[in-house]
């Protein structure tokens, strides 16, 4: 291996980019936050607004007679005409045309089926049964933020325009096969009557508030008196036989009463249309906004999803407008942020207190460079144990590369020792790799035995963590051997670098000078309180 060191450190090079192609190419799958199975379940319900209690109980029910002919469900409970927050129980809105209704499964060791599967299946039987439905969600209480898989945010100031960026974004999300629940959160509201006054009204007598008093008091009526009865207040209300409640073109017919008593058909002082209003407007900072949501399929990432929208031709088409990912992706990229500045601060650190101990600048990079060939164990172990890499499998690379760092001190520290006892840097390389051997696989073993009962739980509470124990104990393992195999090469290589650089400053080459010996015939490395000066 050190007299074939650049091929050695090549062939680790190259197996490094495979491995990283490995996830790349999609071979092994990457999500933020894995789903992996749940509990609980609540199934959302949103018909047109304006749907009455009845129509919303009867497509409850059928929802329900679906979801109870699953073997995997425990127990249902249902809301009608109510929807609450999973994570606190507090009520999230109040209406006639929503419902709502929570599922208990089957423990997850005594089913075959996650809930993600479970709920796929059950949309595709409800597949043609409740037409009319607006809007079918499902949120899963997994222990973390309950949110969708994909949120896309629309701000801007045309409403128009934003509905039309809403329609592209939805139509270039149905292309993926496995997304479903796709919508908005902008309802298109009820049906509504315009009444705009003409420029004849005003010399008839007629402002908008005798117009909108008048068609109001035929409609919903005039409250006349009211009176008690057994401590009750009673409205006493007046209005027409016929209100135009059921017939719009009534309200259309109607006359109103001037000032001088005329009656005047409102066709001849008002223009009437129809038309649609707004069930609610959201802002976000002084600006209109809605949301565009999805959710994937089981075995779908959300992250691989969202690398393959066109939003940049979003961006291009609609210049005009504000295109954000929120909810999930926003998590993520906030974890992101913060991650790369810890990461290179404990990378810092490290580097300090290893040129404080090697009395060197250059040994403390040769060992620290064997960190990124700890991803090749990190990527093969998901591979070979069949889970996606999640932020959890990032967060134990970042606990191996201390782990790394510790095995290679135990090698480096032997090494130093044999230098310093006088033997040439390729004996001393080879009587180190050969008498810490033990102490490094031992290290390695009891890590990795330690992590082997989480890594092959199959219970609900622990497959949110396997991710972190497989990066940890397989990148371990794949480092174990680069250590012993990689590392005395690199320290070769280093070697060669050095009498490179002597041989072009000076003019001629090197003549290697091992420390003197000590007088101890059998030092302790890494003893003594004071270092030499870094060379």
């Amino acid at each position: 291996m050190l007299a074939r060191r650049y091929l050695t450190l090549a062939s680790a090079t190259a197996i490094l980019v495979m491995s990283l192609g490995f996830v790349a190419g999609g071979r092994v799958g990457y999500t933020f936050l894995p789903s992996d199975d749940a509990e609980s379940v609540a199934v959302n319900i949103a018909l047109p607004p304006g749907a009455g209690i009845g129509h919303t109980s009867r497509v409850t029910q059928v929802i329900e007679e679906v979801s109870g002919s699953q073997d995997e469900i425990k127990s249902m409970l249902s809301l009608v005409g109510i929807s609450t927050s999973m994570e606190s129980g507090a009520g999230m809105g109040f209406a006639t045309n929503i419902s709502q209704i929570f599922l208990e499964l089957e423990p997850a060791e005594n089913r075959e089926l996650n809930a993600q599967a479970v709920l796929t299946r059950i949309r595709s039987e409800l597949d043609g049964k409740v037409p009319g439905v607006e809007r079918l969600t499902t949120s899963e209480m997994t222990g973390g933020p309950i949110m969708e898989d994909i949120t896309i945010r629309i701000t801007g100031d045309d409403h128009d325009r934003m509905m039309l960026l809403a329609e592209v974004i939805k139509e270039d999300l149905r292309r993926f096969e496995g997304l479903g629940e796709i919508g908005d959160d902008l309802d298109d509201g009820l049906r509504e009557m315009h009444i705009e006054l003409k420029p004849s009204a005003a010399p008839l007598g007629f402002s908008v508030s005798d117009v909108a008093s008048q068609v109001r008091g035929m409609v919903y009526g005039i409250d006349a008196h009211v009176f008690s009865d057994e401590r009750e207040d009673i409205d006493v209300r007046v209005r027409a036989a016929d209100g135009g409640d059921g017939d719009l073109a009534s309200i259309e017919q109607m006359w109103l009463i001037g000032n001088t008593g005329t009656a005047v058909p409102l066709s001849e002082v008002a223009e009437v249309t129809d038309g649609s209003g707004y069930t609610g407007i959201k802002r976000v900072n002084r600006t209109r906004s809605m949301n565009v949501t999805a959710e994937t399929a089981d075995g779908l990432s959300p992250e691989l999803v969202v690398a393959s929208l066109p939003i940049d031709e979003w961006r291009k088409a609609f210049p005009d407008l504000s295109i954000n990912f929120k909810g999930r992706q926003e998590n993520q990229r906030d974890a992101f942020s913060s991650l790369p500045i810890g990461f290179m601060t404990s990378v810092l650190l490290i580097y300090l207190i290893l040129a404080w101990l090697f009395s060197s600048y250059g040994l403390p990079l040769t060992v620290m460079a064997a960190i990124p060939f700890g991803l090749i164990g990190v990527v093969w172990g998901h591979f070979l144990m069949g889970y996606e890499m999640t932020f959890l499998s990032i967060i134990g690379f970042v606990a191996l590369s201390g782990i790394v760092v510790n095995d290679s001190l135990i090698l480096v520290d032997f090494y130093l020792a044999e230098r310093r006892a006088g033997l040439s840097i390729h004996d001393a390389l080879v009587s180190a790799g050969g008498k810490r051997l033990r102490p490094i696989l031992l290290t390695t073993i009891t890590t990795v035995l330690g992590l082997t009962p989480l890594m092959l739980e199959q219970s609900f509470q622990a497959k949110f963590l396997v991710p972190m124990a497989i990066a940890i104990a397989f990148g371990l393992m794949g480092a174990t051997m680069l250590i012993l195999l990689l590392l005395p090469c690199m320290i070769m290589i280093l070697d060669d670098i050095r009498g490179a650089s002597h041989f072009l400053w000076f003019g001629k080459r090197r003549t290697d000078k091992p420390s003197e010996k000590q007088d101890d015939s059998s030092p302790e490395p890494m003893s003594g309180t004071g270092a030499p000066a870094p060379s």
